[in-house]
């Protein structure tokens, strides 16, 4: 519950080797204890400062990129996005009708995205992630101007 922003930074933990992949969820238990959820004491998930501080805690470095152009250059690198979506907007995906949802974007082709902790086979259209990146929601998140248009996302590096 309310363990998306964790479940971001495990995931991106594992990926890069800084904590060992693990079938008994103990990196994710571990990353939960130390930097757990904290919008409105934790009731409503994980803001981007903690996962900031979480991945900094962590001993990874990381950037703020902006927008898909740049997001395809990041992955072509063979780098990962950790990016907040509005699961709102993608009902159609298998989600319900309200909520952010950090997710981590490893790969993609021509029909869209490869998404962890993402319904399905974890495959995610470019229609649903245009939708669901910028909206009024992930805008007020990351504290834009509602008129302030902005596909944001996090690289995590070594």
């Amino acid at each position: 519950y309310n363990a998306c922003g964790q479940a971001a930074m495990a995931t991106v933990l594992s990926n890069l080797g800084v904590q060992p992949e693990d079938s008994t969820n103990a990196v994710m238990r571990e990353v939960y204890r130390k930097f757990p959820p904290d919008i409105v004491w934790g009731r409503f998930g994980t803001s981007f400062k903690r996962v900031e501080r979480g991945l900094t805690g962590s001993g990874v470095t990381w950037r703020w990129e902006e927008g898909e152009a740049a997001l395809l250059e990041t992955l072509k690198r063979g780098e990962m996005a950790v990016v907040m979506l509005d699961i709102g907007a993608t009902v159609d995906e298998g989600w319900g009708p309200i909520g952010g949802h950090w997710v981590v974007i490893y790969a993609a082709d021509q029909r869209g995205v490869y998404l962890s902790n993402w319904p399905g086979d974890g495959h995610c259209t470019w229609h649903s992630l245009r939708r669901s990146w910028d909206t009024l929601m992930t805008r007020a998140f990351y504290g834009a101007a509602p008129w302030q248009s902005h596909r944001w996302f996090l690289v995590p590096s070594r």
